[in-house]
């Protein structure tokens, strides 16, 4: 009985991180599919405040403004690139993480995945209206899943440390991200274990989650 559930929550687990998994490159899909008098105006609209919150008290003349938005927007759209690429290779990183292999593997195969997806990004940019592809935008978006997997690594690796010297009681945090081994996969399942079993995902309030939370902690 335990096995089975021990087995299905895995698979949920598997499922949602699976989904988070296609959300964000249909997310990155329906950004890239829209015309560049669209796409432009959004990032415009917040250069333009950035712009105007940032120039309170200077004098500027209308080209000068013009061009301190036009270098704001450059800058905007290329951290928009990269933070959604961070969020993608997280969430593909994260999803590996549920299945036996090693660390190396999960890597390279996430940087490979996120690479290739840029770089189809970029083609479909193609046939959008007013729209161009740009080789420098791939090789961002490709450090971003990087960047993106470099943190799913560090946090593991930080709940590690910080479960091996922790002395007092877990709080809600430590209890989810409990018992990693030196094998994700292995440290997320029993993390997600515990953290049913104490309660904080069932459907009783908030509050009461904790206390038991709290509670199973001081035992």
């Amino acid at each position: 009985m335990n096995e089975v559930l021990h087995i299905t929550k895995k698979k949920i687990l598997q499922i949602i991180l699976l989904v988070l998994a296609i959300f964000i490159p249909l997310t990155i899909f329906s950004f890239s599919s829209q015309n560049g008098e669209t796409s432009q105006g959004f990032s415009r609209k917040i250069s333009g405040k950035i712009v105007e919150i940032t120039s309170i008290g200077q004098d500027l003349n209308e080209y000068e403004l013009a061009e301190r938005i036009n270098k704001v927007d450059r800058v905007i759209r290329k951290i928009a690139h990269f933070s959604l690429y961070t969020i993608l290779g997280i969430t593909i990183m994260s999803f590996f993480c549920t299945i036996k292999m090693k660390d190396k593997k999960r890597v390279i195969i996430t940087t490979i995945i996120g690479m290739l997806y840029a770089i189809s990004d970029e083609i479909h940019q193609i046939f959008v209206p007013d729209r161009s592809p740009h080789v420098t935008d791939v090789m961002l978006d490709t450090l971003g899943v990087i960047f993106g997997v470099l943190i799913v690594l560090l946090v593991i690796k930080v709940y590690q440390e910080r479960i091996k010297k922790q002395k007092n009681y877990p709080s809600l945090i430590d209890i989810f991200f409990d018992n990693f081994s030196e094998v994700p996969i292995d440290g997320i399942e029993r993390a997600i274990d515990t953290f049913i079993d104490n309660g904080a995902l069932n459907a009783m309030p908030i509050a009461a989650s904790i206390n038991t939370i709290i509670k199973t902690g001081k035992d």
